[in-house]
């Protein structure tokens, strides 16, 4: 199980239980510095920053609302904000601007400040469309050692993965976990053959 509690994130958190813990497991196991694509309240994030104290977390988000439409989330209440992830990670002592470096921005393109740099994770959950986990694969492919794919549940996601499997990715982890709706949310790892 997950070492670390997200209750103080204001928000949600959006990367619980056994997704939590996949997260974890492979920020430790591929070392190098942590990227995702779709932050919301960085839960995500200060799971990758807790699991290796070492790395640096870049975080790239437009922060325009859950799902783009700009909205406060009706689950909580909260809209996605610099100043909210600024908030939560100073209730886990992880200096934002410093540990965890938001890029606002949407993906596509790839941010310019980090695109020389190599990751050892790269977690995608940002648009949750086919064309969408497409081009974030293709942002990612060549600059991470292993790629999570959060909502595998999703038909979108699932055919989403799939050039990165036909492209020589292999499958190496895939969890699920109970939503309280009927299908549990699942997560996958892949690595490069």
């Amino acid at each position: 199980m997950t070492q670390f509690s997200l209750d103080k994130i204001k928000g949600r958190s959006l990367t619980t239980g056994t997704r939590a813990d996949l997260l974890q497991n492979m920020v430790r196991t591929y070392v190098g510095d942590y990227v995702e694509i779709g932050t919301a309240y960085g839960s995500s994030a200060i799971l990758a920053a807790l699991a290796n104290p070492k790395m640096t977390v870049h975080c790239i988000d437009p922060m325009d609302g859950m799902y783009g439409k700009n909205k406060i989330d009706i689950q909580t209440g909260y809209h996605p904000s610099p100043e909210l992830l600024e908030w939560n990670c100073m209730q886990y002592d992880i200096e934002y601007g410093k540990r965890v470096i938001l890029h606002r921005q949407k993906h596509p393109p790839f941010p310019k400040a980090i695109a020389d740099l190599q990751f050892g994770v790269g977690y995608i959950d940002g648009d949750h469309s086919v064309a969408g986990c497409i081009a974030d694969y293709e942002g990612l492919k060549d600059r991470c050692q292993c790629l999570i794919f959060d909502n595998y549940e999703k038909g979108s996601v699932k055919k989403g993965v799939k050039p990165a499997l036909a492209a020589g990715w292999n499958l190496i982890e895939r969890v699920a976990e109970s939503s309280g709706n009927k299908q549990p949310y699942q997560m996958v790892a892949i690595v490069r053959s």
